[in-house]
């Protein structure tokens, strides 16, 4: 496979041979220009994903680190003490870490804690003589870089600060520049880092505390550089240079800024150079739940990562504070001085006392001590060298505190049991086929299948040996008896009889010498508290003195057997179970045991720190839990019994199974509410249930917490939207685009679950959009014919909307309407006549007649639509407002206008005929349509009439109907006004007093009324 780096082509000159993790891939290369990289490719992804956010994180610290060193505060090339990796992209599109080749020594090199082979650090050697070896780094001479190394350790919670991720560079050979010290490796960061049990103390991070053994001795790193004079106080010192640092950069742009504006200006910073494909959603989700950064699961790299970056940032501030206040921290000082081969003890204990100390002598008596933390086989060892030098009347034993040297024993027993489960030392040293199921430890198959309760305990065949080991072989320091786990007492014995240089049978051995060491002991003390110098108390305190010897050279010799079989172990890499103390049991398991073997299992869950999910999985499920009661209730007095704490663990399962029920139920509750108010405070109460849960329960139903909250989150949002949607359906023609803009805006930011249920709805708000906008292009200016031709544009947009608001109806009504006027007046109007000047004149023609009757109203209209010069008398007239009489009247006299030209067409007068008509009609109703007294306009139309129709022959009859339409004409004051036209001029009115025919016509429209008043209407159209 070919590997690029930065577009140069790399090539592999070198194997990885250390460390656990051993792809194809890792090892060193080189590329053209002859730079040398170190690539691995961990198959833990979270391991991938943690250590190059480590990387990115610490490689903008260096910048910082930089600005110090300018300042003088660090010595230069400190950034050089963190060792980090970038990201790597292979052909087959997964990643990898790469880093510059580094030329260092390994500190299990300088400190002695390597294997045989010289290849990496021997990890039981280092949990036995840990603090003792680290000591060494006394003899290192000068040096630098220990503490910031350390400091951004802890920082990031990177506590594996082991003697293969700790390095050496070595100092300038002149002298110039002294050793440096630095880490490398630094995929064990992050984890809990959000957990508030992991930053309480920042050297007791959560995964050390309580009862996880194996975790707490095997890998408590940090602990072994506790009694290096001045170190943790560096590193404190370093601390505060940081904070300092910050805070004043912060400060620098806003005086009531902290230091986590930074911090999560360079978290922000190194999130965002991760690629975007570089972790999946399923993984973001583990990922988030590895280092309790809820916000983690919903990151997008390529998006805004601030977010998820202040709740980093929040955190680390934390940190830096807790690390300043090593400042202060102080050494633990032994009582006596401190002998060159104390840096050589235990991990377990204080390196300030050795076996050289062992003993104190006087000039009486050897007096045996347990002065500082020795381990059980540096014990063994001093002893034996103060016995062999003493004689039994001469040596003291009033200072050895028996419960001390309890925990001593019990402390090496858990030693070589933790190292033996980080090893997997077990489950690899099982043959394939002895037939045993994968989850069942190497003991079950010598049990006699009694299932039931034995002492407190039942038969669990998914034990952990490890667990198994601690409890027959550990002591109680109370009652100083053996805490027994009787079903496993005859399957050990019998498996160590068919094994016997196996490690379980050495460990059984050490046991016993370990009983004898401690009967010895307790039998000298009570002796020689008895104070008797008899003889047959002196044979017995030689005898049990004799006895002692004999067991603490069986434990040396044991313990050097148990080096060697553990020589070639390391530590392993699996699958961390939901419990500390048994294999995984799956749920058909679970469901064939008795309740005594469920009782079991809970209250030996219930020895860590935390209630584990195997506890939640048997409390939370019916038939368990009441197999589980019966049994707790049935046999309550035998459980009692035990010696650990069993009427409290039994209280804490009744409690534990209220929790659950309470949380079920409010979960339901959630569930089944549909108000959105009530939704909300079931979702509160859904919290607080959630919120007492263990943090094991917590995990398991963290899933339906998160989607309680999403689902109403996402409630809350469809309601915002179904706002938005009302807002712009009630929108006004003004807002309408405004409004669609909003809502377009709010949409596309809703998560792709809210879009997916309203997609449909939204498009359809877009084809309400679209007609609205098609209607307003519409309105814009433009001709009478491209009014009338695109309004079918508009006719299709609004059909395609389904359930049109009221508004859009309303809209479309409108210009529905003012098409139909569009259309009429295209019958008389120019084609081009622009729609501007049109709507200004039909806007005239609504306001001057909104007053009248609604009938009256819409004839008048059509007769104005359909009627060139009443159109143009009607824009020509200065009349705001025109009564019923003027209407009517028009009307009237449109009808009369309309009539004879119908007559000149069946008696074809002729051109002029029809001529003279329009004109007379044209001045007829732009007179009436005139501000004018009533008497002028008469006498106008009079003069009218006289000046178009006297003159011919052919329209004298005309103005004789004139005539007698002008004297029905302004509510029947016509005829008075003619009557004065009479007397003044002496003509006759209508030519002849002969009634003609015209005349008998006329008449018909003629209604005489009852009184002379001035508003009745005279003329009307004959039926």
């Amino acid at each position: 496979m070919t590997i690029v780096y930065k577009g140069t082509e790399l090539t592999k000159i070198r194997a990885k041979t250390a460390g656990k993790n051993q792809s194809s891939v890792d090892g060193f290369y080189r590329d053209s220009d002859s730079n040398e990289y170190f690539i691995k490719k961990p198959k833990d992804k979270n391991e991938l994903f943690t250590e190059l956010f480590a990387g990115l994180v610490l490689n903008r610290f260096k910048v910082l680190i930089q600005e110090l060193i300018k300042e003088g505060k660090l010595p230069p090339g400190s950034a050089d003490s963190l060792v980090t990796a970038d990201w790597i992209k292979f052909e087959d599109g997964s990643y990898g870490l790469i880093q510059p080749k580094v030329d260092f020594t390994p500190l299990y090199k300088i400190i002695g804690t390597g294997n045989s082979s010289g290849s990496d650090r021997d990890a039981l050697y280092e949990i036995l003589n840990g603090p003792a070896s680290y000591m060494r780094l006394k003899s290192v001479g000068d040096y630098f870089g220990l503490s910031i190394s350390l400091l951004f350790s802890l920082v990031i919670g990177a506590y594996s600060v082991h003697s293969s991720n700790m390095i050496v560079k070595e100092g300038d050979p002149l002298g110039y520049r002294p050793k440096q010290f630095g880490r490398i490796d630094w995929g064990d960061g992050w984890r809990h880092y959000g957990a508030p049990e992991n930053n309480r103390d920042i050297l007791s991070p959560y995964e050390y505390q309580g009862l996880a053994i194996w975790k707490r001795v095997t890998k408590n790193y940090i602990s072994n550089y506790k009694n290096l004079p001045g170190v943790f106080a560096s590193i404190g010192q370093k601390a505060k240079l940081f904070v300092d640092a910050m805070t004043k950069k912060a400060q620098a742009s806003n005086p009531e800024s902290s230091m986590e504006s930074v911090l999560t200006g360079i978290i922000s910073q190194a999130l965002a150079q991760i690629p975007a494909d570089f972790v999946s959603e399923e993984q973001k989700k583990s990922l988030a739940a590895y280092m309790h950064i809820p916000s983690f699961a919903s990151i997008q790299f390529d998006g805004n990562v601030e977010a998820v970056a202040k709740d980093f940032a929040r955190v680390m501030q934390v940190r830096f504070e807790q690390a300043e206040n090593l400042r202060n921290y102080q050494v633990a000082q032994s009582s006596t001085p401190v002998a060159e081969e104390d840096l050589f003890q235990s991990i377990l204990f204080n390196p300030n006392s050795g076996p050289a100390n062992a003993s104190q002598k006087t000039n009486a008596k050897t007096v045996l001590k347990l002065d500082g933390t020795l381990s059980l086989p540096a014990i063994a060892e001093a002893w034996t060298t103060d016995l062999a030098l003493a004689k039994a009347a001469e040596i003291d034993f009033s200072e050895i505190q028996l419960h001390a040297l309890i925990e001593r024993f019990n402390s090496y027993i858990e030693a070589i049991a933790a190292h033996a489960e980080a090893s997997n030392f077990w489950q690899k040293n099982r043959s394939e086929d002895d037939g045993i199921p994968a989850n069942h430890n190497m003991l079950s198959p010598h049990h006699d299948g009694n299932n039931g309760l034995q002492y407190g305990h039942a038969f669990v065949p998914q034990y952990r040996e490890s667990t198994i080991l601690c409890r027959l072989l550990t002591l109680n320091p109370q009652n100083q008896g053996a805490i027994r786990i009787k079903p496993y007492e005859e399957p050990s014995r019998l498996f160590s009889s068919e094994h016997e240089e196996s490690v379980w049978n050495i460990l059984q051995t050490i046991s016993l010498a370990g009983l004898d060491i401690f009967t010895s002991v307790r039998a000298v003390k009570k002796l020689q508290e008895d104070n008797s110098s008899d003889l047959t108390s002196q044979e017995n305190i030689a005898i049990s003195i004799n006895n002692l010897k004999q067991a603490l050279q069986t434990l040396k010799e044991s313990h050097g057997k148990l080096l060697k079989l553990f020589e070639h172990s390391e530590e392993a890499s699996f699958p961390e179970y939901d419990s500390l103390f048994f294999y995984p049991i799956s749920d058909k398991e679970l469901a064939l045991m008795n309740g005594a073997q469920l009782a079991t299992i809970c209250l030996e869950e219930l020895n860590a720190s935390q209630p584990s999910l195997l506890i939640y999985r048997i409390v939370r499920d019916e038939q368990l839990w009441q197999k589980l009661k019966t049994a707790l209730v049935e046999h309550r007095a035998e459980f009692l019994n035990r010696q650990d704490q069993c009427e409290k663990k039994i209280a804490d399962l009744m409690l534990f199974r209220q929790q659950i029920q309470a949380f079920q139920i409010a979960h339901t509750a959630f569930s089944v509410e549909e108000n959105l108010e009530q939704k909300e405070l079931a979702l509160h109460e859904l919290e607080e249930m959630f919120a007492v849960l263990p943090e094991a329960f917590q995990a398991e139903n963290n899933l339906q917490l998160i989607k309680a909250k999403e689902e109403l989150r996402l409630l809350h949002l469809q309601a915002e939207l179904d706002i938005h949607f009302a807002e712009f359906n009630a929108a006004s023609f003004e807002n309408f685009s405004q409004k669609y803009h909003s809502l377009c805006q709010f949409f596309e930011a809703l998560p792709h679950e809210v879009q997916s249920n309203t997609r449909i709805k939204f498009n359809k708000q877009g084809l309400i959009h679209l007609a609205y906008k098609t209607m307003g292009d519409w309105m814009n200016p433009a001709s009478l014919s491209s009014k009338i031709s695109s309004f079918e544009q508009v006719r299709n947009t609004f059909g395609q909307v389904e359930e049109a608001p009221r508004g859009l109806i309303d809209l479309f009504q409108q210009l529905e309407k003012q098409h139909h006027i569009y259309q009429l007046l295209a019958q008389i109007l120019p084609q081009n006549s622009p729609s501007e000047q049109l709507n200004i004149d039909i806007t005239k023609l609504e306001e001057c007649t909104k007053h009248l009757e609604q009938s009256l109203q819409q004839r008048f209209k059509t007769a104005v639509f359909g009627d060139l010069i009443l159109w143009n008398a009607l824009k020509a007239s200065p009349l705001s407002q025109l009564s019923a009489e003027v209407v009517e009247d028009i009307l009237a006299l449109r009808v009369f206008h309309q009539q004879k030209l119908e007559l000149n067409k069946e008696n074809e007068f002729g051109e002029k005929y029809s001529a003279s008509l329009n004109k007379f009609y044209e001045q007829a109703v732009g007179i009436r349509l005139s501000d004018k007294p009533a008497k002028q306009q008469a006498d106008a139309i009079l003069e009218a009439a006289h000046k178009e129709f006297s003159h011919r022959h052919d329209t004298r009859r005309l103005l004789a109907d004139v005539l007698l339409v002008i004297a029905t004409l302004f509510g029947g004051l016509g005829a008075i006004f003619m009557a004065a036209r009479v007397f003044i001029q002496k003509q006759p009115a209508f030519f002849s007093k002969t009634a003609t025919e015209r005349e008998v016509d006329l008449r018909k429209w003629v209604n005489i009324p009852v009184e002379d008043e001035a508003n009745t209407r005279l003329v009307s159209v004959p039926a």
